[in-house]
């Protein structure tokens, strides 16, 4: 029979060592013990009769030694048969030195409170004064009940320090369990511990100890880790209030030579009906020594966290001035075709010779010699004053709707400045044992939000796609990271960054589209539309050919592709690739419900580079990204989720002054401090 009937070690699972109240004063044992128990002799050998201690005081022998401590002397756990007495010895040392005449109390404890008599067992005093070796022991004698108990040896200037004690019937073993865990505080961390990833409050917060015949622990083990039910265990032990205190389980009353694997396993109390959720374990396989207490040491470990899927992500950075005070070929020729936008947007009293401007950057572009050119340097003054008709008002100073199409497309490199991607990052692996996560994870932008500062009408949140929604690589890179508790590092990485699509599309989707009608119904303008629309072609043909009809005119054939031409293709020709545009970062993980599956990307930090050429300084900026798991959520639902306490949530960009937040009408606004003023 492996167990008896009247087994009592299920009594004292739990030893709470928090909630203990002071030790009770130094009165003699009162043994209340039933009659037909029969003791040996009650005065152990090294004990310090009671009426004869003598506490030295502490102010007539000098100033306390510091960092006073209590060793145990030989082994932590004990089991005592019926009606036998054992003798429990500890040390008080101060620097390696011993300490003698020093009081030390000893307290049976069990359920979180004091003891004096546990089914016939007591203690043959309740304080004994170190010898001059530093030693204070005292005997614990066994009643004739099955039980457990904590017995708590204290000095005023010391830590307690505890010994497991079981009492069986002779012949039985017992196995008391210790489930060590490492938390996020490095509370309860012992040699070969790893911080874990949760902490003991709110999070690892009970435990449960099994031992289970007929199972190797590579088997229950694998089982926790898929969440998996667990064979039928001989015995299981709860350890309700899990902390680096109350972490001991004793299996007492077992067979000699019987067979088990101890399972430890720490939860997080989830108080509902469908199970509390495994987060850490560990497990060792044992047999019982009749008449021996075997303490078994557990250490969990955390278990894997199931990263793997794909997230939507919401992206922010502030590249404005990076990209204006940037020495960069392509960013150049951006700015001198934003500045032909601002040309045609400016008065003649304002921007006096704008006409000559506009058309050597024109024949910068083409070359001197070029038809486009040669064609337009003669009569430049003439055709803007045809423009002028076209742009202004009566007192050739007011702008009309379309000069101000030209003056919104001149800050458009500010705007992009001001950056918002929506995208996804997928892990298409989970973390290794070494917390390691393959390099083949994806980040990809799709979507571009943007807020308009200057010069605004309305309305001035918009958004478009990148490319495809579906595997656009015109903004993506791919990456390796590592988990360090519920932290995860991005790896440094290159980021092919197709910046000129993001400048084409904010004028082609969205600034042309809102001042111009085409008659068509499309929801994009292309540049040589809203060229064909604005441009007085009549006029500009009669500077040069009257009688010309469609493309074999000056305007439509020459002046309008010159200048879509011009704007396109320098605009496309920033993009950065390879090692020039780079990315890293750090973002906390989120299971809120503590299944082992990651449900946000929170507080997320970019940090980027731009560099061109192995030798050019790098330019440094910040950026900060948030997700949800699902592909399918919406971002305004997931900010929500993952700030939940906040009323407008967004990520924030590490040193920016500004900050953006969703609205309840999914549309990315500025604080006060940015709002457009009519």
């Amino acid at each position: 029979m492996m167990k008896r009937a009247l087994k009592l070690s299920f009594l004292a699972g739990l030893f709470a060592c928090l909630g203990c109240a002071d030790p009770a004063p130094d009165d003699d044992v009162d043994a209340e013990v039933d009659a037909h128990v029969v003791l040996p002799d009650t005065t152990p050998a090294d004990s310090t009769p009671e009426d004869a201690d003598v506490e030295v005081d502490a102010e007539e022998d000098g100033d306390l030694p510091e960092r006073w401590e209590l060793q145990i002397q030989g082994r932590e756990g004990a089991l005592i048969h019926y009606g036998q007495r054992m003798t429990f010895t500890v040390k008080l040392t101060s620097a390696k030195q011993v300490i003698p005449g020093r009081k030390i109390k000893f307290t049976m404890l069990q359920d979180g409170s004091e003891k004096d008599n546990i089914f016939g067992t007591y203690l043959s005093t309740k304080s004994a004064t170190t010898n001059d070796e530093g030693l204070a022991s005292v005997d614990v004698i066994a009643g004739d009940g099955d039980t457990t108990f904590r017995l708590e040896a204290r000095n005023e200037n010391t830590a307690p320090v505890y010994f497991e004690v079981a009492i069986a019937r002779e012949g039985a073993g017992l196995i008391t369990v210790r489930a060590h865990y490492c938390d996020q505080n490095q509370r309860g961390c012992v040699d070969g511990s790893a911080v874990g990833r949760y902490k003991f409050e709110g999070q690892i917060n009970q435990a449960q100890a099994h031992i289970i015949p007929n199972m190797s622990c590579d088997a229950l083990l694998r089982d926790v880790r898929d969440g998996k039910p667990l064979p039928q265990a001989f015995e299981t032990i709860p350890i309700k209030d899990f902390n680096e205190l109350n972490n001991v389980a004793v299996f007492s009353d077992l067979d000699n030579q019987a067979e088990f694997a101890v399972l430890a396993v720490g939860q997080h109390k989830s108080g509902d009906q469908t199970g509390d959720p495994n987060l850490a374990a560990a497990c060792e396989k044992v047999t019982v020594v009749g008449g021996e207490n075997q303490l078994v040491d557990l250490i969990l470990n955390d278990l894997p966290l199931q990263l793997k899927g794909t997230y939507t992500v919401k992206n922010r950075f502030n590249l404005t001035q990076i990209l204006q005070n940037l020495d960069v070929p392509a960013l150049k020729h951006v700015a001198r075709v934003l500045e032909i936008f601002r040309l045609f947007g400016c008065s003649n009293d304002e921007c006096p010779g704008r006409a000559d401007d506009i058309i050597n950057i024109i024949c910068e572009f083409f070359g001197e010699n070029a038809s486009v050119c040669q064609t337009f340097k003669p009569v430049a003054s003439a055709l803007f004053r045809i423009l002028d008709g076209v742009l202004f008002e009566n007192d050739g100073a007011t702008p009309t709707a379309i000069a101000k199409v030209f003056q919104i497309i001149s800050d458009v490199l500010n705007i992009a400045g001001d950056m918002t991607t929506i995208g996804e990052i997928e892990f298409r692996s989970n973390p290794d044992a070494n917390g390691e996560i393959a390099e083949d994870s994806d980040d990809r932008w799709q979507q571009f939000l943007f807020t308009w500062h200057n010069n605004c009408p309305s309305d001035c949140t918009r958004s478009f796609s990148i490319g495809a929604i579906e595997g656009s690589r015109d903004m993506a890179g791919t990456f390796k990271s590592s988990l360090s508790g519920m932290n995860l590092k991005v790896e440094d990485h290159s980021f092919t960054f197709k910046y000129g699509k993001i400048l084409l599309g904010i004028v082609e989707k969205w600034v042309f589209p809102r001042f111009i009608d085409t008659g068509s119904n499309s929801t994009e303008v292309s540049f040589e539309e809203m060229l064909e629309h604005v441009l007085p072609c009549e006029k500009i043909n009669g500077l040069i050919n009257k009688d010309c009809t469609g493309d074999d005119c000056i305007c439509q054939g020459v002046l309008i592709p010159a200048l879509t031409d011009v704007v396109t293709q320098y605009i496309e020709m920033l993009e950065f690739e390879g090692k020039q545009f780079r990315l890293s970062g750090d973002v906390e993980l989120v299971d809120d419900n503590y299944d082992l599956k990651i449900d946000y990307l929170k507080g997320g930090v970019w940090h980027g580079v731009l560099q061109f050429g192995e030798n050019a300084v790098p330019l440094s900026f910040n950026g900060c990204f948030a997700g949800c798991s699902g592909k399918n959520i919406g971002i305004e639902e997931c900010l929500h989720l993952v700030y939940p306490n906040v009323t407008k949530p967004d990520c924030e960009i590490p040193g920016a002054n500004q900050t953006k937040s969703i609205d309840d009408d999914d549309e990315l606004v500025e604080d006060d401090s940015y709002a457009y003023e009519e």
